[in-house]
């Protein structure tokens, strides 16, 4: 996989193996007994109560394009299939929690953002993912040039 990781911020990509452990969980997209995508929950850097979900997402780079660029409503991304798994699974497993995340690349825009969180509200049937207006720091050493545009889920 890492051979082809052709995406934006590969620099976590080569430490995964030492810090994989650190996420609280992760999902895998297969087709044909080959992976295709995977992300995690991250529930570290961030207060306590909020998860990111679809953290360090991966694509098979013959389906990023085709997923990224779908028009369709009724097209379920990998992105997508992730997130609805991993709400549903910290819904029956994380009661603590207050809120979830999912964040996009600052050059990224609010349509895209609203877009995917509509996507992702019919896919759960459940969650009310909101686009927020501002942006978020995402990790330590982030520069403003580096925050990042967020919806959340509100739990509580």
């Amino acid at each position: 996989m890492i051979q082809n990781y052709n995406g934006r911020s590969s620099h976590w990509f080569k430490d995964l193996k030492k810090s994989f452990n650190k996420y609280l969980r992760w999902s895998l997209v297969f087709q044909n007994d080959k992976i295709i995508a995977f992300s995690c929950i991250q529930d570290h850097f961030f207060e306590e109560g909020t998860v990111r979900v679809a953290c360090r997402m991966w694509y098979d780079l013959n389906l990023r394009s085709q997923s990224l660029s779908s028009r369709k409503d009724n097209y379920e991304t990998p992105f997508v299939s992730i997130i609805t798994s991993q709400m549903n699974w910290l819904r029956e497993n994380k009661s603590d929690l207050t809120r979830a995340i999912f964040t996009f690349e600052p050059d990224r825009n609010h349509n895209l953002l609203k877009k995917v969180s509509n996507k992702i509200n019919i896919s759960t049937g459940w969650t009310n993912f909101v686009p927020m207006p501002d942006k978020m720091k995402t990790w330590p050493q982030a520069t403003e040039a580096d925050y990042q545009i967020y919806a959340e889920h509100r739990f509580k």
